[in-house]
């Protein structure tokens, strides 16, 4: 083979014409629409269409899982996986019995009854 030609496998498709922006939303929702991940704490970050994944999941399969996700998007180059594997907001919430989106200080304390 020729030292300039690039074998057509390992080619990149180009991107031209695809904003960050719209790569962004398209990331995102692939991302919702997957079914083996909750991608509720996952933010998506894409700049010169390379996409950055930030947050939290609940196991090393949903972080692969949501790599895997956001490579198959048309004019993502190239992925960086910096999502941490942990316990989320959604399940500490579900465990403490708090509602979504309340802080544990912002839960009212109990008051004691009178007879």
């Amino acid at each position: 083979m020729l030292p300039w030609v690039v074998p057509m496998a390992t080619a990149k498709p180009t991107n031209e014409g695809v904003s960050d922006t719209d790569l962004r939303e398209a990331v995102s929702d692939t991302l919702q629409e997957a079914g083996a991940l909750d991608a509720s704490e996952i933010e998506v970050d894409v700049t010169a269409s390379v996409v950055t994944l930030t947050g939290t999941v609940t196991s090393h399969h949903m972080k692969l899982a949501a790599e895997e996700a956001a490579k198959k998007v048309r004019g993502v180059t190239e992925v960086h996986n910096q999502l941490r594997i942990g316990e989320t907001t959604l399940s500490s919430d579900s465990q403490s019995g708090l509602g979504i989106g309340m802080a544990p200080s912002a839960a009212a304390p109990r008051q004691p009854q009178k007879h």
